[in-house]
């Protein structure tokens, strides 16, 4: 049985996906991060997000996607008003045609030095 359970999960996760390209309208994703509290909500289109990128900070990024990994980059601004630079990486499966799962590992800097750093598991709704 675990081996049953070792090779699902590395079909899954080898299985490619390409999570942006697959939408008609916009998406919403939701994450949780650290001790199972809410994290991140972002509401984008195509290959962009905007919204809450992690608990210290908001802002909007860019995703590039190779396979079913990606990598995020834009600019945000934290909650002392400073403004810096955000960047993640993560994988994403899609289910269903509407949905996907996401972990992802990211970090936003900001100017006045101040940086926070967050690993998330996530869901996105496709429109």
């Amino acid at each position: 049985m675990k081996k049953f359970i070792s090779i699902a999960l590395i079909a899954i996760i080898a299985r490619p996906s390409f999570s942006a390209q697959k939408e008609k309208f916009f998406h919403a994703y939701g994450a949780l991060g650290e001790i199972y509290g809410p994290a991140s909500v972002r509401f984008g289109t195509s290959e962009w997000e905007a919204g809450l990128l992690n608990r210290e900070s908001i802002g909007f990024g860019s995703f590039t996607y190779k396979g079913n990994q990606y990598l995020i980059f834009g600019p945000m601004m934290n909650y002392n008003s400073s403004l810096g630079l955000f960047a993640g990486v993560g994988v994403e499966w899609t289910f269903f045609g509407f949905s996907s799962i996401r972990l992802e590992a990211n970090t936003g800097h900001a100017l006045d030095n101040f940086s926070s750093s967050e690993v998330h598991i996530g869901a996105s709704i496709y429109w």
